[in-house]
């Protein structure tokens, strides 16, 4: 039996519209139904499809948490998964209630829209509401940094003030979100590149860079087309003369980002990692000198905040025994540095 999926893999040859290779392209968005491309910077609704079509199961629970005009949630509709999408703005977040309802329920799923920041949303509290722990898949579309304004609130990720305070800001959602994914499931991340000040800005490697610090596999690196942006639409002419003229190529793709829950080679899958270093005194609960800890987290700068919060700063001093041994049921795990 397939544990992430529907698919009968004794009659795989009966899967037409399942695309398998790298390389997506699309003529057009998918207008069906209660998908509308009224939302400035929404993807198509054949890449939620695609996705849930090889990474889910009829009835299981999937997070958008940059769920915009509804997208993903009018696609768990159609293939008869629960959705939950975070929106931080509440009229984009009506609206796309309004859309989302309009699309026949005829699998009797849930799909809700929550207004909340996701980098700091409190999730569980969320997933408490409907007995439930974990979801099976996450989906997230953010904002290709600020190559369109979303709002004017300061915690919208088009508005951070450069590619490195982006980053900081995607990399909370990303610590805030996947601690409830269940282990072994999948998430996908759907993203672009930038072009600033006659200069090509790999965002997408950036965010894969990323994630691949916190320990998850990357499984598959997408390339999807776009023939037509609402920002380039009838503009195509224009476009090509300033590529000439400036020396570079149009964009008419963006990536798809493929990670699984489970330990890879670039680290640990936790949300936060131990640092350790060479011993510099005594620990006060053993006695012995042996390593000291600095910390836990992505980089020095949390690690030093995370252990001061949680141990109320007496974690300094201590051995990385006596400190994994205070806190081995929370499931933190040293790596070397």
């Amino acid at each position: 039996m397939n544990r992430i999926n529907d698919i009968d893999l004794h009659r795989w040859q009966e899967y037409d519209e399942i695309i398998t290779d790298s390389l997506w392209i699309f003529e057009k968005r998918d207008t069906s139904g209660a998908h509308l491309g009224w939302y400035w910077g929404n993807f198509i609704p054949q890449i939620p499809r695609q996705l849930m079509l090889r990474y889910t199961k009829k009835g299981d629970w999937v997070l958008d948490p940059f769920v915009g005009s509804g997208t993903t949630l009018i696609e768990c509709r159609r293939l008869g998964r629960n959705g939950i999408g975070i929106e931080l703005n509440p009229k984009v977040a009506q609206k796309a209630r309004k859309m989302i309802n309009k699309e026949e329920n005829r699998h009797n799923v849930i799909t809700e829209v929550v207004v909340g920041d996701s980098r700091e949303i409190d999730i569980k509290s969320v997933l408490d509401k409907y007995g439930i722990k974990q979801v099976q898949f996450v989906i997230m579309h953010p904002p290709y940094h600020d190559i369109i304004k979303f709002s004017d609130d300061e915690r919208d990720l088009s508005n951070a003030e450069c590619v490195d305070d982006f980053l900081r800001m995607f990399c909370e959602v990303i610590d805030n979100v996947l601690q409830y994914l269940e282990e072994g499931r999948y998430f996908a991340i759907v993203i672009g590149d930038k072009y600033s000040k006659g200069e090509w800005i790999p965002l997408g490697f950036y965010v894969m860079d990323e994630v691949l610090k916190r320990g998850y596999r990357l499984k598959s690196i997408v390339v999807k087309n776009f023939e037509e942006t609402r920002g380039k639409r009838n503009q195509k002419r224009l476009w090509r003369y300033r590529a000439l003229v400036g020396g570079f190529y149009v964009f008419k793709h963006e990536y798809i980002l493929l990670f699984q829950n489970e330990k890879g080679e670039a680290g640990m899958n936790k949300k936060y990692r131990l640092f350790v270093t060479e011993s510099e005194g005594i620990c006060p609960e053993c006695g012995w000198d042996t390593e000291r800890l600095l910390g836990f987290g992505v980089n020095k700068e949390d690690a030093r905040r995370k252990i001061y919060e949680l141990t109320g700063g007496a974690g300094y001093g201590l051995c990385t025994y006596c400190l994994c041994a205070e806190l081995l049921d929370k499931d933190y795990y040293i790596v070397e540095e």
